[in-house]
Parts: structure tokens; C-alpha cells; sequence
């Protein structure tokens, strides 16, 4: 497939196809979310309570927030491609009729844009080439700033892209456990409306708790792993700007990678060293969970919504940064480790 950049004016019609497909994909998104959202709901009954549905509830809305910020990102790119469509479209225009006039009065456009007369003794034609270079400079130029802007721009969202479809791929082996979680969820509504005894409905709900424990600690054991090879460099950063790692202790970011889309939205970066502590692996271990659904409901609230959603404005992107902050501290205080900002 050619290069829709290629060139000093790209293929602005094949740019805007791709646009238009990345819309369509990001409303597949969307619909997929929707779907989504529904089946949780009507697997997630009123009448599962406790950590485990706690942390189910969690899980599955963390998977909703992924597609729901992929969707997302797909719209910002489709956005940036629509708009680079139009820049090189209208550079293309104002090419098509310097080069008609070029032509009418006895100048030549070479393709790497350089602008002669047919006659080089003719003194008017050497001048108005002269004049006719300025202006295609100045057209190649914003062309080549358009493409350079569109690049920056969806560098950042093709980066958090590639990280989340690969945190999704992640959770895939976990998906043979939460389907057995969902049969014994459909057991334990079974048993509720044929009004089983006391101890079957006990066993029921020890067993599913059990599986949910289950997934807990191979969902922690993955993003442990997610983590490491996302940044395998994190530990002897922190160690350069913390000093060296004490003896059973790890590397904990402070800001978890697992919400680095939303906390990139804040202008936060997760794999800044600086913002991480050593934190006591046995206690480490043992917090995650508890730690992970403070986070989840901390990006729940209306403020981190808002905070957080494309577009919003400064300000409220730096409310939602220093409540982020915030934050990040007071789990330190709960959980007993140093937090150093």
C-alpha cells in the first residue's frame, strides 16, 4: 500500500478514507462498550455483596474504561487524519494554480519543486520565477506542517493505544475463570429464586469468592508483569534518583501504570522514576488489591471524569492533576510507605 504522506502533498482523498475508517472503528468501540456495559449488568446481581463482588465489579469496569478510552483515541486519530486531509487538500489547491500561472507565463515546476523559466534569457521570467519559488516554499512549508503536527499529535495517542489493546490481550487468560465466575453467579440467582437452603446458598457464594480471590491474584501477578516489561528500566531509575533499593523492598509506582491513559490525560507520566518509592515487597503485595480498587473509585468520581475526558479545559485538567497528587499521598499514609512529592 503507498504512503498517504508521501510526497509533498500526500494522497489528502486516501487520508481522508483512513479518517473515515478509524470513525466507523471508534463507533464500533462504542457499541462494543455498550454491549459490554449490558452483559455486566446482567450477570452482576443486587444480591452479591462483599470483597469479592467488590473486586469483580471493579475488574469488569476497568475492561469498560479500556475500551471506552480506546474509542476514544480512535476518534482523536480520525480527528487528526480529517484535518491533515484538509490541510493537504488545500495545499494541493494552491499548488494546482501557482503551477497554472507558472506555466501561462513561461515558468517551470521541477518535481522537487523548484521553479525555473523556460527561457532562461528572458529577465522578466528569471524575476517572476524568482517570485513563483517564494510562493510554493511557502506552500511546501505549510504542507510539511501540517504532516509534522499531525504526527506529534498522534504519537502520544498511538502510544496509549498500543498499551491498552495490549493490557486487554493480557487479560485474556483470565477469561476461563470469570466465565466460571458467571456460572456460579447464574447458580447463586438459581438458588435464590427456588429458595435453596441456608448452607447450599453458603457454599455457592464461598465458592465463588474463592474463584474471584483466584483471578485477583493472577489479574496482580499480570500487571506486576505488565508493569516490568512496560518499563523494566523503573527499578534502577528510582534507585538513581531515590538512592539504592533496601533489601526486600520493590519498586512501586506511585501513579499505577494500569490507569496510565487516564493519567497521561493529567500530564502525569507513570514511568517517571521520580514519582515512584520503595515500598516493602511482602506488604506490597499484600496492599495491591486494596490498592487498585481505591484507584478505580477515586477515577469514578464526576471531577476525574471531567478531568479526564478529551478536550477539557486547562483548568480543569489541573484541578483533576493536584487531586491526583493528592491522592497518590494519601494512599501512602494508608497503606505506610513514603511518597516523595
Amino acid at each position: 500500500m503507498a504512503d498517504p504522506v508521501r510526497g509533498p502533498f500526500g494522497d489528502p482523498a486516501s487520508i481522508e478514507a483512513l479518517s473515515g475508517k478509524l470513525s466507523r472503528a471508534s463507533q464500533e468501540l462504542e457499541q462494543l462498550r455498550q454491549t459490554l456495559r449490558r452483559a455486566a449488568q446482567g450477570v452482576y446481581p443486587d444480591f452479591w455483596h462483599g470483597s469479592a463482588a467488590e473486586r469483580f465489579g471493579a475488574d469488569l469496569q476497568r475492561q469498560l474504561d479500556a475500551v471506552s478510552r480506546l474509542g476514544q483515541l480512535t476518534t482523536t486519530q480520525a480527528n487528526t487524519f480529517s484535518t491533515l486531509s484538509m490541510r493537504l487538500a488545500e495545499a494541493a489547491f494552491d499548488f494546482e494554480n501557482v503551477e497554472l500561472f507558472a506555466r501561462a507565463n513561461g515558468l517551470v515546476i521541477t518535481p522537487q519543486l523548484r521553479v525555473f523559466p523556460v527561457d532562461p534569457a528572458d529577465p522578466h521570467a528569471g524575476a517572476l520565477a524568482r517570485t513563483i519559488q517564494v510562493q510554493v516554499d511557502v506552500i511546501k512549508a505549510n504542507a510539511e506542517l501540517a504532516v509534522r503536527t499531525a504526527a506529534g499529535g498522534n504519537q502520544a495517542a498511538l502510544t496509549e493505544t498500543l498499551e491498552l489493546v495490549e493490557l486487554l490481550l493480557t487479560l485474556i487468560p483470565l477469561e476461563g475463570e470469570v466465565a466460571a465466575i458467571l456460572a456460579r453467579l447464574r447458580r447463586l440467582a438459581t438458588l435464590r429464586r427456588d429458595g435453596s437452603t441456608s448452607p447450599t446458598w453458603e457454599r455457592v457464594e464461598q465458592d465463588l469468592s474463592r474463584r474471584q480471590q483466584a483471578v485477583d491474584q493472577q489479574t496482580d501477578r499480570m500487571w506486576r508483569e505488565f508493569e516490568n516489561k512496560r518499563n523494566p528500566q523503573f527499578a534502577d531509575e528510582l534507585a538513581a534518583v531515590h538512592g539504592p533499593k533496601p533489601p526486600g523492598s520493590v519498586a512501586h509506582h506511585n501513579f499505577p501504570v494500569e490507569f496510565s491513559g487516564k493519567f497521561q490525560s493529567l500530564g502525569i507520566d507513570t514511568r517517571n522514576a521520580a514519582l515512584g518509592s520503595w515500598v516493602d515487597e511482602t506488604s506490597h503485595q499484600a496492599f495491591t488489591p486494596e490498592l487498585r480498587k481505591d484507584w478505580a473509585s477515586f477515577w469514578s468520581s464526576p471531577q476525574m471524569e471531567e478531568a479526564t475526558r478529551l478536550g477539557a479545559d486547562p483548568a480543569t485538567v489541573a484541578s483533576g492533576r493536584s487531586a491526583a497528587y493528592d491522592f497518590a499521598r494519601s494512599m501512602g499514609g494508608k497503606y505506610g510507605y513514603g511518597v516523595p512529592f
